[in-house]
């Protein structure tokens, strides 16, 4: 029953942090699509279509997983309208059905709307019983650009339901208030033609609610589970370019994490919490983008996140835990660009140790681990 509740959590969470555009440049400068002008930024800030008429945009990973295009429709002040379909199921009965961004210029601002919509079902008819299974996600997301494009802000919601019935035809398990909430802006202060600082605030908060029941009678409740999570990321980031054809960037923010897990069985039965969270204070992210012909650049990056995680379940006498540690991560990537044509890689490193397939003999190991390609047809 607990992986139905973790499940629900964790498609909230992806939701409002996966792109869908070509996110591959941003993640190997060091997962900085916060702090770069860059494509895939309209999967934070939806108003920033408008920066991006005209695309066509494939992803790769391992396999064909996402294509979008957006379209322009008109010449002055123009409405530009992009579709995404994708190849990502969050399970058998959850699909992604429908990602539609649109944008607009209002007066000197820029205006954007993303849609997405999950649903999927199972079902299962037998002469003695019946199975039946189903999930419904909506999500909306409202961006403005302002102040010739120094600030961007965007306000996310999410709603999630699903039925949940077992072969007696009773619901096992039923949604009791399952919303997500998602606020961040940024603003880009330029120093001078060489430095730009881009400080950043994000805060997300997740409900999840669950009701089980025994699935041998209806309406009898066992217990309430609720998940509450909030998670508050603000930094600082730079964007340093020493000549017209590099770019490099830093950042350094913290980010804390903090759930509850409330359990409540029905009347007089004492309600158990649990808390856990992970704090970064602080975290760091480097990465550079450098021409290195006139045709290819190069990309490298890495994030440190300096860690503190806590667990203190709330039974009696529980073990509470601490921990303490450093997350890295590093990445290598390269973009390949011919007239309108343009693909982003993230190469695997062990093409560098190991060389080519008929150096090392390596037939396992994929050369790129994520591709993006882009086409501009304006």
């Amino acid at each position: 029953m607990k992986k139905l509740v973790i499940l629900t959590l964790a498609i909230f969470l992806i939701a409002f942090t996966t792109g869908y555009t070509t996110m591959t440049r941003a993640l190997t400068m060091g997962d900085a699509n916060n702090i770069i002008h860059d494509g895939t930024n309209i999967s934070l800030y939806p108003a920033l279509i408008v920066d991006y008429p005209g695309l066509v945009i494939a992803e790769f990973d391992t396999c064909f997983t996402k294509v979008g295009v957006h379209y322009k429709f008109g010449d002055e002040n123009p409405h530009v309208l992009g579709m995404y379909f994708k190849n990502q199921p969050v399970d058998k009965t959850g699909n992604d059905r429908m990602d539609l961004y649109y944008g607009h210029m209002l007066g000197e601002n820029k205006f954007g709307v993303h849609i997405n919509y999950v649903n999927g079902s199972y079902k299962e008819e037998a002469a003695a019983d019946k199975y039946e299974q189903s999930i419904t996600d909506y999500g909306i997301d409202l961006g403005l650009g302002m102040m010739q494009g120094k600030l961007d802000f965007a306000a996310a919601f999410e709603f999630l339901t699903w039925k949940n019935i077992d072969t007696l035809g009773y619901d096992s398990t039923k949604p009791k208030g399952n919303i997500a909430i998602d606020i961040r802006g940024r603003y880009f202060y330029e120093l001078d033609p060489k430095m730009t600082l881009v400080p950043h605030l994000g805060l997300t908060m997740v409900k999840v609610g669950v009701e089980f029941y025994p699935g041998t009678a209806p309406n009898t409740l066992l217990y309430t589970e609720k998940i509450t999570t909030m998670i508050i990321d603000g930094g600082l980031g730079l964007n340093y370019v020493p000549s017209t054809d590099m770019l490099v960037i830093g950042d350094i923010g913290l980010k804390m994490q903090s759930s509850k897990d409330k359990i409540t069985p029905p009347s007089p039965g004492t309600a158990v919490e649990d808390k856990s969270s992970v704090t970064a204070i602080p975290y760091f992210r480097v990465g550079l983008d450098a021409a290195v012909f006139n045709w290819m650049n190069l990309r490298v990056g890495g994030t440190s996140f300096w860690n503190a995680e806590k667990d203190e379940p709330g039974a009696p006498g529980a073990t509470k835990k601490h921990w303490g540690y450093v997350a890295n991560t590093l990445y290598l990537g390269a973009g390949f660009h011919w007239n309108n044509l343009f693909l982003d890689a993230q190469v695997n490193p062990d093409l560098i140790t190991n060389g080519l397939n008929f150096i090392s003999g390596n037939t396992t190991a994929p050369m790129n681990m994520l591709v993006s390609l882009k086409y501009n047809l304006l």
